[in-house]
């Protein structure tokens, strides 16, 4: 009676043969030679080695075990099933055997079936799957259904036949239907650790890979064509035979090293998945693999050192280096995060003392001037988007929000040259010439006295005469009106706080900027019906601020007066809004 264990200690074919042994088969076992079995060119790529097991009753029952090359299911059941077919044309019975890491083996029966329907003989092949690691209950099982019991050859060949059929249609313990991740974790979870032994053996067996595969780059370059396998034996000063054993044993032990420390990938992931918002765990998982494949490649099993302490310094490297290359918008250089980390480790031994964290005692301790801790720190700052809203509503961007000294030297001016055009105002039109001509007004062509002079037919002295006098005038009007414009917002202002104590609905009356025309203009404001607003100047200010933004009428009135477009009200705001930007003069 078989147990769970007799499947579990199952490591390579001598195993998988003293099995059939103890379920009544004669021991034969021997390595084939996959030429001598006549397949076709595709099925021999596809096997690694091929074994004699077992056979029963004077070899009219054989069992062959074949090892075969890592593969995805569907190619490895397409295989096994051709290689099925093609023995099943010779006279004796043969049951197949197929594996890939002796964690999962392939069982195959063929039967010839006559169809009465079609009149004609049809091949029935089934294929059942035996779980080694680990083993269930319903392997044992099959492997019990496979034991000689004493029967006709071909009476157990059709039990064999018939429990395959029945095998091939069980289902595994039914699993809740996982994610990516999760099936990835599933699938990496089932393969065994490796001994050190092994670890040694496949490290050298990688390494002679490797060999080969610098050899094939280095053909490449420099023929720019790809070798052929003799070309390429030849070069590696190897027998074809010898070259082939070599190259598919290396890709082997390196797939096998490769699959066997997936597991030290995740966890050194999962360390990572904190502090890195900007790629999820299958991410990291990926850029880990790569760093283990570097680690496969470049380890040496003379250094006297386990694999997995070896490869754990290639692993977290590659993570790091994904999480400093995607996480910032901008990338930075390498020795800017390294300094960065260095920082931080000061910092957190500074607190543990309970040493000042200053920049001074950081760049002591790291021995780098302060401006150099500075610029890392500012390298590291995040970074925003203008466009991102802000506040409570989400109805202002950061861009409106953010102080542009230009666009207030623009506004500055712009006022100062409508002050000064309103004052100029003032003169008579031949002085506003004058002076214009001699400050290049209106084309930055600045013109001499003399040049001034011959233009209206004087002396220079008189045009110095009527540019002092009309600058003194205007002097006085500007101060004036600076004073005047000063004093009606510090009343206003004023009033806007009694207003506010006492919580009056009504709005403040808007304050009319001071004209430095000759005639009193006063501002024509008989509506008592508007809606909440200041009109004073530093309102005007801001809309003058918008439109040198960009912004729209609309979308100014909108901002301002906090209504919506398509609400009613939006109508009477954008009429004060008409009234402000352009008001009567009686």
């Amino acid at each position: 009676m078989l147990k769970l264990n007799d499947l579990s200690e199952i490591h390579e074919a001598t195993d998988l043969a003293n099995l059939f042994v103890r379920l009544g088969y004669e021991n034969c076992f021997g390595q084939l030679n996959t030429e001598n079995l006549q397949l076709s060119p595709v099925l021999e790529e596809s096997i690694y080695r091929s074994y004699l097991l077992a056979s029963y009753q004077e070899t009219q029952l054989q069992v062959i075990l074949f090892e075969l090359k890592w593969d995805s299911d569907t190619v490895l059941k397409k295989n096994i099933k051709a290689i099925a077919n093609n023995l099943s044309q010779r006279s004796n019975l043969f049951l197949i055997l197929g594996t890939t890491d002796y964690e999962r083996l392939f069982v195959v029966t063929t039967l010839t079936h006559f169809d009465k329907t079609k009149m004609s003989l049809e091949k029935i092949i089934k294929l059942s799957q035996v779980f080694l690691q680990p083993p269930e209950l319903f392997d044992v099982h099959l492997f019990t259904k496979l034991a000689a019991s004493g029967k006709d050859v071909r009476q157990l060949y059709q039990t064999h036949h018939k429990f395959n059929t029945f095998a091939s249609q069980r289902t595994r313990d039914k699993q809740p239907e996982l994610d990516s991740l999760g099936l990835y974790l599933n699938t990496i979870g089932k393969t065994k650790l490796l001994t050190p032994e092994q670890e040694i053996l496949y490290s050298r067996q990688a390494q002679l890979w490797f060999q080969l595969k610098q050899v094939y780059d280095d053909w490449l370059k420099e023929h720019k064509t790809r070798p052929t396998d003799l070309e390429w034996a030849q070069k590696s000063d190897l027998s074809l035979p010898e070259f082939y054993q070599r190259f598919y044993l290396g890709k082997f032990a390196r797939d096998k090293l490769t699959q066997a420390n997936l597991r030290l990938v995740v966890k050194i992931a999962k360390k990572y998945q904190s502090s890195s918002y900007c790629l999820d765990l299958i991410d990291l998982i990926q850029e880990g693999n790569q760093g283990l494949m570097i680690a496969v490649e470049k380890f040496d099993p003379t250094k006297g050192c386990r694999f997995s302490t070896y490869a754990y310094h290639w692993i977290r490297q590659a993570i790091t280096r994904a999480i400093q290359n995607y996480s910032s918008i901008i990338r930075l250089p390498v020795y800017i995060w390294d300094n960065k980390r260095k920082i931080d480790k000061t910092i957190s031994e500074f607190k543990e003392a309970e040493i000042a964290c200053s920049m001074e005692n950081i760049a002591a301790y790291l021995e780098k001037s302060v401006q150099s801790i500075q610029e890392i720190i500012q390298y590291l700052e995040p970074i925003l988007s203008l466009n991102i809203f802000v506040g409570d509503s989400e109805d202002t961007s950061l861009e409106q929000l953010i102080y542009d000294s230009k666009i207030e030297e623009e506004l500055n001016l712009g006022l100062i040259r409508e002050d000064l055009e309103e004052a100029l105002s003032t003169l008579k039109p031949k002085e506003v010439d004058i002076l214009k001509q001699r400050f290049g007004w209106d084309d930055g062509d600045y013109k001499s006295l003399q040049t001034v002079g011959n233009i209206y037919g004087v002396s220079r002295e008189r045009i110095r005469q009527i540019e002092n006098i009309n600058l003194i005038r205007l002097r006085h009007l500007m101060s004036a009106y600076s004073n005047e414009y000063m004093k009606n917002s510090d009343s206003l202002r004023s009033e806007s706080l009694n207003q506010n104590k006492i919580s009056s609905t009504e709005p403040p009356p808007a304050p009319r900027r001071p004209s430095l025309s000759r005639k009193t203009n006063e501002v024509n404001d008989s509506n008592n019906n508007s809606l909440p607003f200041i009109y004073d100047e530093l309102k005007v200010q801001k809309i003058r601020i918008f439109k040198c933004s960009g912004f729209s009428d609309d979308r100014i009135i909108s901002i301002l007066w906090k209504v919506p477009e398509d609400s009613p009200e939006f109508c009477r705001a954008k009429q004060e809004y008409q009234k402000l930007m352009n008001p009567t003069h009686n």
